[in-house]
């Protein structure tokens, strides 16, 4: 994507949808870095957690909550994403980097993140109110 912003489309389509979806957001050498990191990285293996869906398969989630000096830190802390996201939230308030997940399924198995949400931590750290969240 060669601009810092997003479209007025693209903006609406997040207010519509809830998401939107940035073919090339990230170059070739970012996503190799990045999954090379994912699979060979030890912190990241061995702070997994093993965590089983309804259906008994396997998937291994690693969280976080403090960017690190990696390269997902570096992307969680980046202008194109901290820029993307203020547009987003139509606030010239800071954004910051708050939770961070990393999901791993085992090939060929598949598995689900029976997702649930969570909001009272983000209140209690003064980061989500009802205005302003990004989800």
């Amino acid at each position: 994507m060669s601009t810092n912003n997003f479209s007025p489309a693209q903006v609406n389509a997040f207010h519509q949808d809830g998401y939107i979806v940035i073919k090339n957001f990230c170059s070739k050498e970012e996503i190799d870095r990045l999954y090379g990191t994912a699979i060979e990285d030890n912190a990241m293996r061995n702070n997994a957690l093993d965590l089983n869906d309804q259906s008994g398969k396997k998937t291994k989630l690693s969280l976080w909550f403090t960017p690190g000096n990696d390269v997902f830190g570096y992307l969680t802390r980046s202008e194109k994403i901290i820029k993307r996201v203020a547009q987003l939230l139509e606030s010239d308030a800071p954004v910051c980097h708050f939770h961070s997940k990393l999901m791993q399924k085992e090939p060929k198995v598949g598995g689900a993140w029976e997702w649930h949400q969570d909001y009272g931590y983000w209140y209690k750290n003064h980061l989500c109110f009802l205005t302003n969240c990004l989800v």
